[in-house]
């Protein structure tokens, strides 16, 4: 009997006299993984498909039932057809997978106990696999001259076997061009024409796509750890809206490195770089870790009920104002937002934020096209993408671009009835057909090399564009009227925006359209369903000296307005009280300073681009034994401001919440409750093999010290624990007997890159009956702008020093430009500069002297300055600008 499946009948594939239901489109080595055999490949990957290039998934396939003969194939390249019939354990079959793998042994270091890939290494998996446990090999081994690659990669090129991998997906699948294979004869290398910093923005994955150690983590190389020592969590990355899920990893109270957590509808196998490496703010030596009250223009160290003391007696002296932060949780944003009163809440948001973010939630509300997440954008057939560009704002959202590009060449292998994981067999068929893409940007962008067209164009010609796209571009109408799935991203401005949904709208009523917004940040929407206030109206207060106490919540203001304004804003309330986890200009300002957990140091929620909630957990406990537990999360520290008894846990808070806000109704079940429980045991964050337990903090106390108590999540701060097939959502790290490696997602998975089981978390708020709301106010209208400046400076998004939190990481930090103005030729020429000139740039904002940078593809009429870079950062831009030559 066949199974069915929607509605159809189900093939059925024997593995060893074994039948398994198998849908279609699967090769053998799919459905044998599937099914839980555990057969050993290298060159293929789950999201980029088969090549067939290293020979290790040898199977015997029969002709029938009947047949004893059979031939040997490889299951990554043969189809799973109805009715097939192989042998996994056939005795050929397995001598010859274990012939590969000492092949490919042969020149391979065996340096396991030096290499940062020990103890996750997929050879070592698949050596151990096959069996083959004994050196032959008594020759000297081939050896090659490593390459620096930048702060996040570390090369070791010994230990290549030429499975491909790297450059399949570095170039076929993440677009990059800067990484490539070089040979001669049977001498094969890996990596860049020279030495240099790897260019794409998705350059980490290497370090996971791997199946050796060719490429590690060098953030992870400096302060080492194995992987069975991590403590980890189910995290959410807070450094874009998209909602990456990642698997953090600590030891000693320090973030050691992130990897990857699998989520089907989002982030699935790959991260951009910001998100795995932007880790390191949480590390650093001047963060907040006690808490400070300032005396006769000092800061004074207190105990934290002193400042707790301190700080009630300045909210009690009258009126207290609250600015909230877009990269702090909904949670303790709520928390800062009852403290104060919702009149006296403030986004905290950069300036021009808050009108974009307004207008991103009102159009997610009231369109009728879909939202949807990276998953459901692979998926589009026409793509239309207006404002900023989105591999250095959202480099996720770019990444998925690029895999909806190639559907007209998966739609060309169907009609040739090629299976989409032949992947070398669609490239070749498709010959470098893309589907179209039309970009309007200021700037160049990531995306231009797969674009169909591009128009460079100011920001208040790009919304004017969109509004007026039949008349200024009827190809491009044509093309997305014509396509099945037709979607528009956004960024940039309200203008932007409002013209982006007005034209999802309008393709909607005939197509399956969708509308992706890039929010400026990993929680705006999340803060602005909390129904903030503007930030400059809370400066507006400060200014008029009517405020007693100004708390403000994990956030620098000076980088959220022009730096003098902010600074002279907060000098005129009576007392400022900071909850900051980080050193900087406001918590320098700062007359209270209170230690906050860092992202990885407490649990909370965050709301991406779609609408979806997710909950991000603590990953370990910030304060060593013997401390006085002044860092807190700063829920906590709210909470305790205002006495609320009611608060006991996180899960109590979102019960408020979700009373006093509609529109966050549902928050709760973004994520398992603290007191879930399987066989009456908590989830461990730690692997059962993790050492050292008992002496880690031997610097402090020889004594083991009582683990600490975690009342937000089912989890425990310890190895103890479930192991079992808990839910996906709550999986810190992937390990599974015989797989160490991290593929060993594969065995948490219904099907190979199906959903995790139990499924993989979160919730959408946005979807079905959500409350109305505006659709963004206090913006220029859609295509309005023909009063627009002759020059205009615009923040251009820099995917390394753009997100705050992670541009103060020495890895990206490393990577981020310096401060810059840039101008086409026509516009330098016109001002008589050239590229390295110094300029004075002058705005209503302030004033900044900058180096010449020149962008032969920038938009004429525009200026651009890196976003939050320098001293412009906080410059509420797009804005009329001034600029003059200084004299050399």
């Amino acid at each position: 009997m066949h199974a069915f499946r929607g509605g159809r009948l189900m093939p059925k594939v024997t593995i060893d006299k074994h039948a398994h239901d198998c849908p279609a489109g699967k090769n053998l080595l799919e459905v044998a993984l599937s099914a839980g055999i555990d057969l050993p490949y290298f060159c293929w990957h789950p999201e980029m498909g088969s090549v067939g290039a290293c020979r290790q998934c040898a199977v015997r396939v029969f002709k029938d039932e009947n047949d004893t003969q059979g031939r040997i194939v490889m299951a990554c390249m043969t189809p799973a057809d109805d009715g097939t019939h192989c042998s996994v354990a056939d005795a050929e079959a397995t001598e010859m997978r274990r012939q590969v793998v000492e092949w490919l042994m042969s020149n391979h270091p065996h340096d396991c106990p030096v290499c940062e890939e020990g103890g996750e290494c997929h050879l070592q998996d698949m050596t151990i696999m096959t069996g083959q446990v004994y050196r032959r090999h008594r020759f000297a081994k081939r050896t090659h001259r490593n390459q620096d690659l930048g702060p996040f990669i570390e090369h070791e090129m010994n230990r290549c076997i030429a499975c491909y991998r790297c450059t399949r997906y570095y170039r076929d699948y993440a677009g990059g061009t800067d990484l490539n294979v070089y040979n001669a004869h049977h001498h094969v290398y890996f990596g860049r024409a020279e030495d240099g910093p790897l260019e794409s923005e998705f350059a980490g994955n290497l370090v996971e796509v791997c199946p050796t150690g060719v490429f590690t983590d060098k953030a992870l190389s400096a302060r080492y750890n194995r992987k069975w020592d991590l403590q980890s969590a189910p995290a959410v990355c807070a450094h874009c809206a998209v909602g990456c899920n990642t698997s953090p990893g600590e030891r000693h109270g320090q973030i050691k490195r992130v990897h990857n957590r699998f989520n089907d509808a989002i982030n699935r196998y790959f991260l951009c770089d910001r998100g795995r490496y932007g880790f390191d703010y949480t590390n650093r030596d001047d963060r907040p870790r006690v808490a400070r009250v300032r005396d006769a223009e000092a800061h004074s160290v207190v105990a934290p009920d002193q400042a707790l003391i301190d700080a009630r007696g300045a909210l009690a002296q009258g009126t207290a104002i609250g600015f909230g932060s877009p990269g702090a949780s909904i949670e303790a944003n709520a928390a800062l937002q009852a403290l104060v009163g919702a009149d006296n809440f403030y986004s905290g948001a950069s300036l021009p934020d808050d009108a974009v973010v307004a207008a991103m939630l009102g159009a997610l509300r009231a369109t009728t096209a879909r939202a949807p997440e990276l998953a459901e954008i692979e998926q589009a057939d026409a793509v239309l993408i207006l404002g900023d560009d989105p591999t250095q704002l959202a480099p996720r959202v770019a990444l998925a671009v690029r895999q909806a590009a190639r559907n007209t060449a998966l739609a060309m292998a169907d009609e040739q009835q090629l299976p989409h994981w032949n992947d070398l067999g669609v490239r070749n068929i498709a010959q470098g057909a893309t589907s179209p893409v039309f970009i309007a940007s200021p700037d160049a962008t990531g995306l231009d090399d797969l674009a169909t067209d591009t128009a460079r164009l100011p920001p208040h010609a790009i919304a004017a564009l969109a509004g007026s796209l039949d008349a200024d571009h009827p190809e491009w109408a044509h093309a997305l009227r014509q396509a099945e799935r037709p979607l528009v991203i956004a960024s940039g401005t309200a203008g932007i925006v409002d013209a982006a949904a007005a034209l999802a709208d309008a393709l909607a009523a005939d197509t399956d359209a969708a509308l992706v917004l890039c929010p400026p940040e990993a929680n705006s929407l999340g803060l602005a369903m909390l129904d903030a206030q503007p930030t400059d109206a809370g400066l507006q207060r400060l200014e008029h000296g009517d405020v007693a106490t100004a708390v403000v919540l994990c956030n620098d203001l000076s980088q959220r307005a022009p730096q003098a304004r902010a600074l002279a804003a907060l000098n005129k309330a009576g007392r400022v009280i900071a909850i900051t986890h980080q050193a900087d200009a406001t918590s320098d300002a700062a007359d209270i300073l209170l230690p906050a957990a860092s992202h990885f140091e407490r649990t909370g929620s965050f709301v991406n681009h779609a609408g979806r909630a997710q909950r991000s957990v603590q990953v370990f406990h910030p304060n060593r034994p013997g401390t006085d537990d002044a860092i807190r999360p700063a829920w906590r520290w709210l909470a305790d401001l205002a006495g609320r008894n009611d608060w006991p846990d996180l899960d109590a808070l979102i019960a408020h919440i979700e009373a006093r806000h509609p529109a966050l109704d549902g928050l709760g079940a973004a994520a398992l409750k603290a007191d879930w429980r399987d066989d009456n045991l908590r989830l461990a964050r730690a692997p059962h093999r993790q050492s050292g337990r008992t002496a880690k903090d031997a610097d402090i106390t020889v004594h083991e010290p009582e683990l600490p108590e975690d009342t937000d999540a089912p989890f425990k701060f310890s190895m103890e624990g479930h192991y079992g097939q808990q839910p996906g959502s709550a999986l810190p790290f992937v390990w599974h007997p015989n797989w160490s490696s991290n593929h060993a997602v594969l065995k948490f998975q219904d099907e190979i890159g199906g959903p995790l089981r139990g499924g993989s978390g979160g919730i959408r708020l946005l979807d079905g009956d959500t409350p109305a709301g505006p659709a963004g106010a206090g913006h220029t209208p859609p295509g309005a702008g023909s009063d627009a400046p002759e020059l205009v400076l615009i923040a251009q998004p820099h995917c390394f020093g753009s997100e705050l939190t992670s541009a103060a990481s020495a890895p990206i930090a490393e990577r981020a430009p310096s401060p810059y103005l840039a101008l086409n030729l026509s516009e330098a020429t016109a001002l008589g500069v050239t590229g390295g000139d110094t300029v004075t740039v002058t705005t209503d904002a302030g004033e900044a002297t900058l180096r010449v940078a020149l962008r032969p593809r920038l938009a004429d009429g525009c200026a651009a300055v890196g976003l939050n870079i320098g001293d412009t950062a906080g410059w509420p831009l797009p804005m009329a600008a001034t600029i003059t030559k200084v004299a050399s």
